[in-house]
């Protein structure tokens, strides 16, 4: 069986005390979880239950490790509780390792390739780096891109599908009177469209909607903080969402949509005819006197 190793930042706490905020470990090998004693403030074992007995916990280098006892935490992935309890042992190298019990009731979904953990409760955690078992392969996650305060992201994953035009969420740090404008390199690389040039209030952290049409021929997905445009700010007239603007886009759409039907026509009736082939003679034979 494969054992990958994945790190994710989360915030540790139990018994009412203060958040810690922690680089926890996903080890898909693992049984138990584990947390180290240095981690926990002295008064942890007021809080604790029994360690159990027939679990044996060992090391990456497999040596043993000795359960202290059970002791109940809190885990909070973005403002959301998972509540469970962690066995406390001695000298562990990182201060959490999540085992397959908690990923058995918790985990939904563990994709390395796009650098993300689903957690039952619908939360979604960046994977910091993983080591994936069973080719050795390494990975460290490069640093999020700097996102500047008129900058316009998607407040959720979206799907957008081909020849249509969508309409999304997106949120800004801005605030005050802004025009909304597309980012041309991000849409042109995408095939993408966005309705812009209007005037928008828009307040800090706060969601709004724009339209975004794929002309592309496929499914397109984005994930959530993705940069799609921009809130410049603007202190002239109100220029509101013209319907000129709505049009254009609607014309490339069906632009598309024409080129695509004409182009299955032509190859529909270009297809040449297959060759008739005459039958085959059969020889004559001679007759023989």
């Amino acid at each position: 069986m494969r054992k990958d190793k994945l790190e994710v930042k989360t915030t540790l706490s139990f018994g009412g005390e203060d958040p810690v905020s922690v680089a926890a470990v996903v080890d898909t090998g693992a049984g138990p979880g584990v947390v180290s004693e240095d981690l926990l403030p002295p008064v942890w074992r007021a809080h604790a239950w029994r360690a159990p007995t027939r679990t044996r916990i060992v090391d990456a280098s497999g040596q043993a490790l000795k359960a202290l006892a059970r002791l109940p935490h809190t885990l909070n992935v973005h403002d959301k509780p998972i509540h469970f309890p962690f066995i406390v042992v001695k000298r562990l190298s990182v201060p959490v390792v999540i085992g397959c019990d908690f990923q058995r009731q918790y985990t939904k979904a563990i994709l390395p390739q796009n650098g993300k953990i689903e957690w039952s409760t619908d939360a979604v955690s960046d994977i910091l780096g993983y080591h994936l078992g069973a080719r050795g392969r390494q990975y460290k996650a490069p640093a999020k891109p700097w996102v500047r305060q008129n900058e316009l992201t998607l407040a959720g994953a979206m799907d957008l599908p081909p020849g249509a035009q969508t309409e999304v969420q997106v949120v800004t740090r801005s605030t005050g009177s802004c025009l909304i404008k597309g980012r041309a390199e991000f849409l042109a690389k995408h095939g993408l469209q966005l309705a812009h040039g209007h005037h928008k209030k828009v307040h800090r952290h706060e969601l709004f909607s724009v339209l975004l049409a794929n002309v592309g021929r496929k499914t397109k997905t984005f994930f959530k903080g993705t940069r799609v445009g921009v809130a410049e700010p603007y202190t002239g007239e109100a220029r509101h969402l013209s319907q000129g603007a709505l049009l254009a886009v609607q014309q490339v759409l069906e632009a598309r949509h024409e080129l695509g039907t004409q182009a299955a026509m032509a190859t529909a009736e270009g297809l040449p005819e297959p060759p008739v082939v005459p039958p085959l003679k059969e020889p004559e034979t001679p007759e023989v006197n």
